[in-house]
């Protein structure tokens, strides 16, 4: 597998790089759908990425994950850095947890070891990169 092209992990640290003012605590409705499908979801995705000539940003995450609640505050505080994060991405957000790990959908992709994890797919389906954002956290609730 290769290593994220530079300018998709450029994307993904400006996305964080502010995460540091983001509250945690606050509850939200983080997109990630414990009984969706999610091949079903990136197969629309990936209609839309055609469409729109854009490449899919796979999220696996979920409502568990104290790091995908930063990431959601910042993205919704911040409507310039999230204006950007769609027009390069059509983004799935794939639910994994203990009670539901998706393990046929993600067998297919590189592994992961923490949450929130970006896979960057072409749209042909092939994985273009693939980031643990633990390489860009800096404290216990914030990003470089």
């Amino acid at each position: 597998m290769r290593r994220l092209p530079m300018r998709y992990a450029l994307i993904v640290g400006v996305l964080l790089s502010a995460a540091s003012a983001v509250d945690v605590r606050a509850s939200a409705d983080l997109g990630y759908e414990p009984n969706s499908h999610p091949l079903d979801r990136l197969r629309a995705a990936q209609s839309v990425a055609v469409d729109e000539d854009k490449k899919s940003l796979i999220i696996a995450g979920g409502d568990w994950c104290s790091w995908c609640h930063i990431l959601n505050r910042f993205l919704s505080s911040n409507d310039d850095v999230n204006a950007v994060l769609h027009d390069a991405f059509e983004v799935v957000t794939v639910y994994v947890g203990e009670d539901v790990k998706n393990e046929g959908f993600f067998a297919k992709l590189p592994g992961s070891v923490g949450y929130p994890h970006f896979r960057v797919v072409s749209r042909t389906g092939e994985v273009l990169g693939s980031i643990n954002t633990a390489t860009l956290e800096n404290g216990r609730d914030n990003y470089k």
